[in-house]
């Protein structure tokens, strides 16, 4: 397909820690609603369509597993997990506001990961959970193990680290940010393939 025409298909792929919220985030902009049960995922997709100025699209979202701290099949997880990058229009590499372990391995193990696998695919960061940051339950667990939450400004400075193509902060919970996400991703991945279209014009005249 044209990557230019006003109707096309885009896959967009989510990753991250465990339970930091890309599944959330995709159950509420596909189906609407917010998932109060956390059933760690194996892999799924989701559909959806959506309209991002005059292109009007079919949204094909891959959610990766989530089990990656579990020991039995850890390695099965990780293995396979990278099969889900094939033919990716954009990357949506996901952290958690209150977990700073999940904020860390964005650059430690997501990044590393993403650049082998689709290294030339553009990448998002996107923070999940906004809605934590003031709940008293998390701030004292985070004062317990003498950490802090990610802030925006620090989110921002990893965007900048990785070369993302859009960072943005949301709450699948409260449904706040959550289009704009998606509108950025769309609109990353168009630029991706404006790109791709390009570099593949250049290469027939030489």
């Amino acid at each position: 397909m044209d990557p230019c025409c006003s109707h096309q298909a885009l896959k967009m792929v989510f990753v991250g820690d465990g339970g930091c919220g890309k599944t959330c985030l995709q159950t509420v902009f596909a189906e609407g609603h917010f998932p109060e049960t956390y059933i760690p995922t194996v892999s799924d997709q989701f559909s959806a369509h959506f309209s991002c100025g005059s292109f009007q699209l079919d949204l094909s979202l891959w959610d990766t597993a989530d089990l990656l701290f579990v020991t039995t099949g850890e390695k099965d997880y990780d293995r396979l997990r990278p099969l889900c990058y094939k033919g990716a229009n954009v990357v949506l590499i996901c952290y958690d506001v209150t977990n700073p372990i999940s904020f860390q391995n964005v650059m430690s193990r997501w990044l590393p990961e993403v650049h082998n696998s689709c290294p030339r695919t553009p990448v998002m960061l996107v923070a999940c959970k906004t809605d934590l940051r003031m709940n008293k339950a998390c701030q004292r667990k985070l004062a317990r193990s003498r950490q802090e939450g990610i802030t925006f400004t620090q989110g921002q400075s990893m965007a900048c680290r990785i070369q993302a193509s859009g960072f943005l902060e949301c709450s699948a919970k409260l449904g706040e940010k959550v289009l704009e996400t998606f509108h950025e991703a769309t609109l990353a991945a168009l630029r991706g393939c404006r790109m791709t279209r390009k570099t593949a014009r250049g290469c027939l005249v030489s």
